[in-house]
């Protein structure tokens, strides 16, 4: 964007300069407006020839998402056995100190069979790593959903939410969001031990949800 965009940018999204009479909706909606007007090439002619242009990525493949932990007994009960996560693979180096804990939900049709290929081709997988020494140190994680923010949640799909939460509440499972609460009573978000957030959401109900703000 220009310098001129960039002034003009916030006023639209946060209403405090020319978009100060809008709803927060409007204001939502404007931003948006301008961030397409702004970049047409997301939205226009050049869009539909992307993929030619990225062709040579066509095998790339998101494997996992990586959480530090504190203790990994408690981490491995809670994905294991909260959750259904199942252990794939266990990588420990000695001399660096600090292990790895592939983890692969069990509802994933392509399951993995635990050699190294199918553990870094498989998407979908969470990696677990723990740092030898920290669980008896004042070493805290941080979730990336307090300043500095960053990192937000990963999500899980659950084939009757209701059931699933009910299940996390006899648990004893931490709830950041329990559903019914807040805007979209239709998803959860629980914790786990180390304080990562977790959606939980229902896949059926997520049109009704969701669906009029999809573009």
């Amino acid at each position: 964007p220009t310098e001129d965009g960039r002034e003009r940018l916030p006023a639209l999204l946060d209403g405090r300069r020319g978009a100060r009479s809008c709803s927060p909706g409007l204001r939502g909606h404007v931003g948006l407006e301008y961030f397409r007007q702004e970049n047409e090439s997301l939205y226009g002619k050049e869009r539909v020839t992307m993929h030619d242009a990225t062709a040579e990525t066509d095998g790339y493949v998101l494997t996992h998402t990586m959480f530090r932990i504190k203790e990994p007994v408690r981490a491995l009960e809670f994905y294991e056995q909260v959750l259904g996560f199942r252990l794939i693979t266990r990588l420990d180096f000695e001399e660096a100190r600090f292990s790895l804990y592939f983890l692969q939900p069990r509802g994933h049709a392509d399951q993995a069979d635990g050699s190294l290929a199918a553990t870094f081709s498989r998407a979908g997988l969470l990696e677990l790593t723990h740092n030898w020494g920290t669980e008896g140190d004042d070493t805290e994680m941080h979730s990336g959903n307090t300043d500095p923010k960053g990192f937000g949640h990963i999500c899980i799909s659950v084939p009757d939410i209701k059931a699933a939460c009910a299940r996390f509440e006899r648990l004893g499972v931490t709830f950041q969001k329990k559903l019914g609460a807040g805007g979209m009573k239709e998803i959860a978000f629980i914790r786990d031990p180390d304080g990562y957030w977790i959606e939980v959401v229902q896949p059926d109900l997520m049109e009704g949800l969701v669906g009029p703000f999809r573009r």
